[in-house]
């Protein structure tokens, strides 16, 4: 009798050691499927046939629970997206650095382990909190759609890539990121967003949060830009000269000045307070999108060219709006120096020397120099300016004269 418990004692361990388990019947399948388990579904799958897979792809499986998924310990990528997982151990998967989970029933995500983890997506699970301090080498991070009031990235500064919308995320602190290029925050409650050392973001989402205020001057590579359904009352986008998508609806913003983002192609700033709208980029025809309606007290949109605006965006605006190319009024620029004064300058790009010309003004001007970060580098005041200091890259070149200024982009070689 003694020695039928022995024996009873001693087989699981048996099978642990030579065999894994596994309980989930659709995750073995899933291994038949792939050739890694040779056998029928037995509940055990031969660690030798999994210990030195590097790559597993499990998606639509309708696995359950991952237990087995500890003896994959040379695993480096994980795809099991779109199951009902609600178990996932990857304590013993120390080389994981590619993990996509997206789509499952988690409620819990121990990653303290997985330190050479550089690509995570848990998105549209059920994680009221996700632990990612030890996760130093993180670069993209995706956890949209889950139960988040807090995320902590103040350990992650690789990350050059986070979605974190739909969450109900209060705070969101950026501190660090230098090289953050991407964020999605909207669908969130945050009241603040200080993006201000993030001088790399190109895209930048943080719709229908509760921001009344967003200071984008130190961002100057956005490309992309969505605060739509916040409380912004006001948006400065002079330093922002690459973007190319702005949607700032249904906010409460009365003036709205675009004339130096000249690589604009689509505008969307419906519903909101405006009383001036400036539009007057130099790029009107090749807008891919324009909309402007419900702003009641929005008597005259400033445009390039009145003919084509009144032909292509008639119809998004209210019956009270016109388009004109002089303003007049306090938001016009009938009684100024019209900003649509020709500006060239020459060579772009330059080893040295940039040349300034507006045309026929020849009043005073100030040339300020600026980085991509809406950094102040130099002043000056003549029409040929030296750009020899300089690094090679991009810089923002702003030309004042009297009451108006032009920005435009220029490369040093």
């Amino acid at each position: 009798m003694k020695k039928i418990i022995f024996s009873l004692l001693l087989f699981p361990l048996l099978i642990q050691g030579q065999n894994t388990l596994i309980l989930d019947p659709n995750f073995e399948q899933a291994l038949i499927d792939l050739g890694i388990d040779k056998d029928v579904v037995d509940g055990v799958v031969p660690t030798a046939s999994v210990n030195n897979i590097q790559y597993l792809n499990i998606s639509y499986k309708n696995i359950v629970d991952l237990t087995g998924i500890e003896a994959f310990t040379s695993l480096q990528s994980l795809n099991c997206i779109h199951n009902d997982i609600t178990n996932l151990p990857l304590s013993q998967n120390t080389n994981l650095s590619i993990l996509n989970c997206f789509g499952n029933e988690l409620t819990q995500l121990d990653l303290s382990n997985n330190t050479a983890l550089t690509f995570l997506n848990c998105g549209f699970n059920s994680l009221p909190q996700l632990d990612l301090s030890n996760n130093i080498n993180l670069e993209h991070l995706a956890c949209e759609s889950n139960h988040l009031s807090s995320l902590d990235i103040s350990s992650n500064t690789n990350l050059h890539t986070i979605y974190c919308n739909n969450n109900l995320i209060a705070q969101l602190d950026l501190f660090g990121l230098n090289n953050l290029t991407a964020l999605n925050c909207s669908y969130n409650i945050l009241t603040a967003l200080n993006v201000g050392f993030n001088n790399n973001l190109t895209t930048l989402n943080f719709a229908y949060n509760l921001l009344n205020e967003i200071n984008v001057t130190q961002n100057g590579a956005l490309n992309y830009l969505n605060c739509q359904a916040n409380v912004l009352n006001e948006l400065d986008l002079t330093f922002n000269s690459l973007l190319e998508q702005l949607n700032c609806a249904d906010n409460i913003i009365k003036d709205l000045d675009i004339r130096t983002n000249s690589m604009l192609r689509g505008l969307n700033c419906k519903n909101n307070k405006l009383r001036c709208l400036n539009v007057k980029n130099g790029n009107n025809i090749n807008f891919m999108y324009f909309y402007a309606s419900s702003n009641q007290d929005l008597v005259c949109v400033e445009v390039d060219d009145e003919t084509y605006a009144n032909t292509n965006w008639l119809i998004h605006v209210d019956p009270i709006t016109t388009f004109n190319h002089h303003c007049s009024g306090p938001c016009g620029t009938a009684n100024t120096n019209d900003l649509s004064i020709a500006l060239n300058v020459y060579p772009n790009p330059t080893n040295d020397l940039l040349n300034i010309d507006l045309g026929d003004y020849n009043g005073l001007i100030t040339v300020n120099v600026y980085d991509l970060s809406g950094r102040l580098l130099f002043t000056d005041n003549s029409r040929s300016i030296s750009l020899y200091d300089l690094n090679k890259g991009a810089y923002l070149v702003q030309v004042n004269y009297e009451n108006n200024f032009q920005m435009i982009q220029v490369i040093k070689e």
